[in-house]
């Protein structure tokens, strides 16, 4: 997403599923021009089974983005043992006045959430 104009706002919502084998490597780009711009990006990542989910995004903060804002939220879910969950994340910022914001978090399903699936009918695998 390109913040071009002055107060433009661009927003990214993403979710990966991911199992088996599977590996999902999602992202996006906020790249901030005008003045006052503000973006938001949240993403949401599932593993299981032997799975791998990686997201990376890029916050571009260009050196006349007076003001420019930006908040990022990456959340992974790991359920199994052996599945994977990565954040990768790009800041380019050029501005002292911008407000950059990163947080992550992997959660791994404790064995009593596993038991409450596994009795709603969900399958572990």
């Amino acid at each position: 997403c390109i913040l071009r104009g002055d107060d433009s706002v661009g927003e990214f919502y993403s979710i990966a599923v991911t199992n088996g084998r599977q590996q999902a490597d999602t992202g996006t780009k906020m790249i901030h021009l005008g003045k006052r711009t503000r973006s938001r990006i949240i993403s949401k990542g599932i593993s299981a089974g032997k799975s791998n989910n990686t997201y990376r995004g890029l916050v571009s903060i260009n050196r006349k983005a007076d003001k420019a804002r930006n908040f990022t939220q990456c959340d992974s879910l790991l359920i199994g043992d052996r599945c994977g969950a990565h954040t990768v994340p790009y800041v380019e910022n050029r501005r002292a006045d911008a407000q950059l914001e990163h947080e992550a978090t992997t959660t791994k399903l404790s064995d009593d959430q596993m038991f409450y699936v596994r009795q709603r009918g969900i399958g572990e695998e």
